[in-house]
């Protein structure tokens, strides 16, 4: 059973990045439709939406904690 308010959407991105001393650095980034600070967030790609077959509403990840 679902809850009130719950989606069927990405909710969070893994990002990570292998330095060339084999350093990993990993990132897990929210996504949301409404950032709190636009400034801090990058808004997805409506190709990069549907690749994932998510909607087209507009969407960020958050780059803060």
């Amino acid at each position: 059973m679902r809850g009130e308010g719950s989606k069927d959407r990405l909710v969070a991105a893994v990002m990570a990045v292998a330095q060339s001393d084999g350093v990993m650095h990993v990132a897990v980034l929210s996504i949301t439709q409404v950032p709190n600070d636009p400034a801090h967030a990058i808004e997805s790609l409506l190709a990069t939406k549907r690749r994932l077959v998510q909607d087209e509403d507009r969407s960020s990840a958050v780059l803060t904690k």
